[in-house]
């Protein structure tokens, strides 16, 4: 059985992104190219990593973004069906 090496399953055409880059960009650029993970450089060009940034990473970013949507309070409550169970 073969032994496979990282540079046999490597992305070679590497898409990059700057610590400014916007969000939507980012994710733009990861579905375009069909990548799950984007390193990220130093923006001055002297191309030092400085990060790395994953679809989920991604994800999580979203989801606390939707969260920050939803007003405080507990969980929605179906008021129509409570009162009609107290009707009963």
């Amino acid at each position: 059985m073969r032994e496979y090496k990282v540079a046999d399953v490597m992305t070679r055409e590497v898409v990059g992104a700057h610590p400014d880059t916007p969000f939507k960009e980012l994710a733009r650029l990861m579905y375009e190219h069909r990548v799950s993970g984007v390193p990220v450089t130093d923006a001055d060009g002297g191309g030092r990593l400085v990060g790395i940034v994953t679809e989920a990473d991604l994800l999580v970013t979203e989801a606390e973004e939707d969260d920050r949507k939803v007003p405080p309070g507990p969980p929605h409550r179906d008021l129509a069906w409570e009162e009609n169970w107290v009707r009963r």
